[in-house]
């Protein structure tokens, strides 16, 4: 009973940490919106000249690295009022752009040198060391790469299920 309820309080705790990131990531996100700094932002990246496609890599590359440092919501919450309208102002389709969001940021959570699922796993399994797990997400990188070339290059293969269904 009593590990029940020391379960129950750590566990109240986590959840708690998740809200308290969550609900700051939303009024920073806010607070940024209600600036002008996004519009400064897309207009500074849209002056380069850069062809969309490189702003496409070099943003899942930024969430790559963004996924690995901060928690997934949080660190969407705080981004897609930047990225947001820079994806749809270079004529993007928006559900898209969230299916490679989500598949770049599950790919920051086992990136190393931080990947926070790296270190879920590592305190789920004590007795295996952090370098063999490191070993073994090897070759789920690599195969996560070749689905996010893919998924961006050919964004009809991203789009085929949602159209299939009739949700576009």
């Amino acid at each position: 009973r009593s590990v029940f309820f020391a379960n129950l309080k750590e566990t109240a705790a986590s959840t708690a940490l998740i809200y308290v990131v969550i609900i700051g990531a939303s009024i920073f996100s806010y607070a940024i919106t209600l600036s002008t700094l996004p519009q400064i932002i897309i207009e500074s990246i849209e002056s380069w000249g850069l062809q969309p496609l490189l702003i496409i890599f070099m943003l899942e590359i930024m969430y790559i690295i963004l996924g690995s440092i901060f928690d997934t919501v949080a660190a969407m919450v705080i981004t897609i009022p930047f990225v947001f309208p820079l994806i749809t102002g270079m004529g993007y389709d928006p559900i898209w752009w969230g299916i490679i969001n989500v598949v770049v940021m599950e790919m920051g959570m086992i990136t190393p040198p931080i990947g926070l699922n790296v270190f879920v796993m590592h305190g789920m399994t004590k007795n295996v060391p952090l370098t063999t797990i490191y070993k073994g997400i090897g070759p789920f990188l690599v195969s996560d790469i070749v689905r996010l070339i893919i998924l961006t290059l050919f964004p009809i293969l991203t789009l085929w299920l949602p159209k299939t269904m009739g949700l576009m």
